[in-house]
């Protein structure tokens, strides 16, 4: 299996032209032949859909029970490169391409297998809470995703202050989190504005003087 039967020759280097069965035999003799290599045909499938996908190797042609040529690293934004597999829908590699790698057998389709990136974002309630009593809330999403809405924790209420939005940490931009895409770690804190009060004073039946102080009419009273 996976080899030719190359015959015949009357030279035992297998060289020169092979012997034609049509020649006349006049004497005993001794034909050589040997098996060669069956020769298969290697793809490597980006296995991305739409996605550009660099350094995905050129099609490789292979003899039975060799190896591929080095294969180098594809890359794929927003994902890390596993390694390759024998069908498009695998989980984990299942094939090693490469010099030390795994022999190849028949012709072969290899499909790159993909992990895809995530980043942890932490909330903070700076002097707040969030969700319920917490000081932090790290969500985790996949890199290059804007973050669902019912991820985002929900600021506590906060006695004499009202929430003001989302900044990064040190950052001086509110930030809108309906259409920001996280690539990276972050750190993200609630921002809160001092609620202000207006306090009116009623002079009562009086009336206040320029600095504030109110006077009051008076009645005489008889004794």
């Amino acid at each position: 299996e996976g080899y030719t039967f190359d015959c015949c020759y009357a030279d035992n280097s297998l060289s020169g032209d092979k012997w034609a069965f049509t020649t006349a035999v006049e004497n005993d003799m001794t034909l050589y032949g040997s098996f060669i290599a069956d020769e298969y045909t290697v793809t490597f499938d980006a296995n991305a859909g739409e996605d550009a996908v660099t350094g995905v190797p050129a099609q490789q042609v292979v003899k039975h029970g060799e190896r591929t040529a080095a294969t180098g690293t594809p890359e794929r934004k927003y994902y890390t490169f596993k390694g390759w597999a024998t069908t498009a829908d695998a989980a984990e590699p299942n094939f090693t391409a490469g010099p030390s790698g795994d022999a190849v057998t028949g012709p072969t389709t290899l499909y790159a297998v993909w992990e895809r990136n995530q980043v942890d974002v932490h909330f903070y309630g700076d002097e707040g809470t969030l969700d319920g009593g917490k000081s932090r809330v790290t969500v985790t999403i996949n890199e290059g995703d804007v973050m669902s809405s019912e991820l985002i924790p929900t600021p506590d209420e906060r006695e004499g202050y009202t929430f003001d939005g989302w900044y990064f940490v040190n950052g001086d931009e509110k930030l809108d989190l309906n259409t920001l895409i996280f690539t990276t770690d972050a750190q993200i804190e609630a921002r809160w504005t001092q609620n202000t009060y207006t306090v009116t004073f009623d002079a009562n039946g009086g009336a206040f003087d320029s600095n504030g102080t109110a006077t009051y009419a008076v009645s005489n009273v008889y004794h």
